[in-house]
């Protein structure tokens, strides 16, 4: 009589594959993203690739209606032009030069967000801690910067927190 599934999911030793055609999977897709927020079992090690957001987290605060919202893996195909990306923060790194969310495990080559110094006090104190693993709504200039797409962070109301 144990969910077995919901048992490995739920304690972070376990991930969904996209497409798995689970019984429960709305349930399943819920214990993985409490999960992985809160670094269960193996998601602290990047074992996994993040989850998708949640249907509810992206209809709960709908997107500004005259921006496009595009996938954060085609960003490159927007550069010089204002989106809004809904995407799941894998990783933060702060310097004193710079604080940076990625987006993806390979964060070299993938879309990431970056916030400098003159900036940071304008957002959530320690946003290392505030923005990793949570599902975020990104808007601004799509720019390139060594070969991958980002977009600068000048203001919080750019950035979006949706679960």
């Amino acid at each position: 009589d144990t969910f077995v599934n919901a048992l490995v999911v739920g304690r972070g030793y376990g991930a969904l594959r996209p497409g798995d055609g689970y019984r429960h999977l709305d349930t399943l897709r819920e214990l993985e993203r409490t999960a992985a927020r809160v670094e269960k079992g193996l998601w602290p090690f990047d074992v996994f690739p993040p989850p998708p957001p949640s249907a509810s987290a992206i209809e709960a605060a709908p997107p500004d209606p005259w921006l496009e919202t595009v996938p954060y893996d085609q960003a490159q195909n927007y550069y010089g032009r204002i989106v809004q990306v809904v995407v799941s923060v894998v990783a933060t790194y702060r310097t004193d030069r710079v604080f940076i969310m990625n987006f993806h495990q390979d964060y070299r080559r993938h879309f990431k967000a970056v916030i400098f110094p003159s900036d940071i006090e304008k957002f959530p104190p320690h946003p290392e801690d505030h923005y990793k693993k949570r599902v975020v709504r990104v808007t601004g200039l799509v720019r390139e910067y060594q070969g991958a797409p980002q977009i600068v962070l000048n203001d919080p109301s750019q950035i979006e927190v949706l679960e």
